[in-house]
């Protein structure tokens, strides 16, 4: 949603420099990016200045004037309207992931800096970007090549205060690729155009350039381990939907992969990252940024004295069930490199107040914690 709108603003934004149009439609899609992504203020403002700029040079500056207002104007309108109620209803400035993966220290700036760096590298975007500066050689897409240009500057440059992201598909850097690619493509095209080439020459080179570019981005689309991602997606979907038949309604469910776990679950979950716990998302930890990011909060305490989940969830699906003494071998503190994980599962009260059960779902096996208290509480064919 926000590169589809993205890329639709940018679209309406360029064709509404060039028409007399009064209804700014541009400002209500930017508005929109806004909602959708906290880094959409940042999009919405690079166009905002470039509106402003128009006036300048512009044939009738008063009605450009009264066009860069009603651009201001719808914008605040709605997106403030939006804000206010989000603020109000929240009580924070920003979602609430954004307390629990960025934090201002450079270890963060660090990690978001190697992320980009790394994204760019396999994306291209240095040569989308050149491609793009070029259709500065059309006198009348100058504006638009550094509206592009600096919009999606601004966006790549933006995800190094966030520290990056965990997952290698560089999702923090697709919502800009098809502005920067059809921006970078049409540049390279009208630099071709402009050579002493017989049509059909320049028909062939176009045609290898973009064949170039195709087999370029091959690599970067085949991720090494989309089965195991797409593995691990089928298991927490197959325990959600188990635990939504069997568990009572009022348990909370905690687990450190809670997506699919939540949605099909349709409980009470407690995102031991902090992701969707506004607690744990703003404890402070030692070290923050020099680990994985979003997968650095917790807050043992509050997770075992207040929440006190009747469930925990602590891995996906294995060969086999475990019993308590290889529970507690395998997941007592070893964690795969994740220290939030680990402080919570080597903690002392932890084998003390739970019990470790498993359950045989489709012939894969999952373990889990359950609260002693609570064991008659949950039942179904197979619980061990």
């Amino acid at each position: 949603m926000f590169m589809f709108l993205l890329t639709a603003g940018a679209f309406v934004a360029m064709r509404e420099r060039r028409t007399s149009a009064i209804v700014p439609w541009s400002a209500v899609v930017f508005a929109a990016v806004a909602m959708t992504r906290p880094e959409g203020i940042v999009a919405a403002a690079v166009t905002g200045l470039f509106v402003l700029d128009g006036v300048q040079g512009a044939p009738t500056r008063r009605q450009a004037l009264l066009r860069a207002g009603a651009w201001a104007a719808t914008f605040i309108a709605l997106y403030g309207a939006y804000f206010l109620w989000r603020y109000t209803y929240y009580d924070s400035l920003f979602p609430n992931t954004y307390y629990a993966k960025t934090e201002r220290t450079l270890a963060v700036y660090q990690r978001g800096t190697d992320y980009l760096s790394g994204a760019v590298l396999s994306y291209h975007i240095v040569a989308a970007l050149a491609g793009a500066a070029l259709l500065s050689i059309v006198p009348t897409l100058r504006r638009d090549a550094a509206y592009v240009g600096l919009l999606a500057s601004a966006l790549l440059l933006a995800i190094i205060p966030d520290g990056g992201d965990a997952f290698g598909h560089g999702r923090m850097i697709v919502p800009v690729l098809p502005l920067l690619y059809l921006a970078g493509i049409s540049g390279f095209t009208a630099a071709l155009a402009r050579l002493p080439l017989a049509a059909v020459q320049r028909g062939a080179a176009v045609s290898a350039t973009l064949a170039i570019v195709a087999l370029l981005l091959l690599r970067g689309s085949d991720h090494p381990h989309l089965a195991e991602v797409r593995q691990a997606q089928e298991d927490r979907e197959a325990l959600g939907l188990w635990l939504d038949e069997y568990a009572p309604q009022d348990f909370t469910i905690a687990a450190w992969a809670v997506g699919s776990v939540a949605y099909h679950s349709e409980r009470d979950v407690l995102d031991l990252f902090g992701l969707t716990d506004a607690v744990i998302a703003r404890t402070e930890v030692a070290g923050f940024g020099t680990g994985i990011a979003g997968h650095e909060r917790y807050n043992v305490d509050y997770v075992i004295e207040t929440v006190r989940p009747e469930i925990i969830v602590t891995g996906d699906a294995v060969p086999a069930p475990l019993d308590s003494d290889d529970f507690w071998r395998v997941y007592g503190g070893s964690t795969a490199g994740l220290p939030a994980k680990a402080a919570v599962m080597s903690d002392p009260r932890l084998p003390e107040m739970y019990a470790v059960r498993a359950i045989e779902i489709d012939g894969r096996w999952f373990n889990f914690l359950q609260r002693e208290d609570t064991l008659a509480q949950l039942q179904a064919p197979g619980l061990r």
